[in-house]
């Protein structure tokens, strides 16, 4: 069976609007762009974060173009120019001087103190243009993950974590799992040992990770432990020292040793031993 027809495709292009722009004009084609050696360009942007102790984070990020390295970075309380030197200047002190710096119109990188800061360290700073975002793709392929591995982790207000949870236990799974509902196959008696599955493939092992029950509450013991004796109340260790002290003194003959007697030794009595 073969796929839609040319037409088809088309049709559904122009309901989308992906054929030409509001003014009519067909969309422009943008090749891909990549710097020819490190240093030669970085790409800056900022990332809003999740609130931490009430307060909205920020991460500036900066990457080298030709080698997609993470040259600088800071996670900070506002996006101010303050929090992006933060971030580049580090950068700097490690990487050298870009030949150019490309970054958006946000208010942080239009600041006055880091087009001077620029102008006197000879970087060429490009602003990308309202509405054209190409040329920011890799820092912004940075930042989804930074969003998907990172990010949910720690925003408590809607993070999803490849985490699942069994009768108080929580466990990991396949990162690829996350906001999935998933199939959880085990053995009642050990719960330590459960396979994962997903649209009726298995997605391996759940790697325990808190475990406070081990067992499901339903499997309980078929037969149930002997309950222990009742105390009697009565001292046998106290009875055997007793009885003890009993036979040794029925055992030696004493009278032997008083002065007067004739008969010589034995000490020992042996009277009352069995022949």
């Amino acid at each position: 069976m073969g796929g839609p027809s040319y037409r088809t495709v088309h049709r559904h292009l122009q309901r989308l609007e992906l054929l030409t722009r509001p003014d009519g004009q067909p969309p422009d084609a943008f090749g891909r762009f990549e710097a020819t050696r490190p240093n030669e360009l970085w790409v800056g942007d900022a990332l809003h974060g999740p609130k931490i102790a009430g307060h909205k984070a920020y991460l500036f990020a900066f990457v080298d173009d030709h080698s997609r390295a993470v040259v600088g970075h800071r996670w900070g309380g506002a996006e101010d120019s303050v929090r992006l030197a933060a971030a580049l200047r580090p950068a700097l002190a490690a990487r050298g001087v870009p030949g150019g710096g490309y970054v958006d119109n946000g208010s942080a990188f239009v600041d006055s103190a880091l087009l001077r800061a620029c102008a006197r360290l000879g970087i060429k700073l490009i602003h990308s243009t309202p509405g054209r975002p190409p040329g920011r793709g890799k820092v912004e392929r940075f930042f989804r993950t930074v969003q998907k591995q990172f990010l949910v982790e720690v925003d408590t207000e809607k993070a999803k974590t490849a985490t699942v949870s069994l009768q108080s236990n929580t466990y990991n799974v396949d990162a690829s799992l996350v906001g999935r509902q998933v199939e959880l196959v085990f053995d009642p008696f050990d719960l330590t040992d459960i396979d994962v599955r997903f649209g009726g493939r298995s997605f391996g092992k759940a790697i325990p990770h808190q475990i406070t029950r081990h067992a499901h509450p339903k499997a309980k013991p078929e037969t149930p432990a002997a309950a222990p004796p009742a105390p009697t109340g009565i001292d046998y260790l106290r009875l055997i020292d007793t009885e003890g002290t009993k036979e040794l003194g029925r055992r030696i003959n004493y009278e032997v040793f008083l002065p007067g007697q004739d008969q010589p030794t034995p000490a020992v009595d042996l009277s009352e031993e069995s022949s």
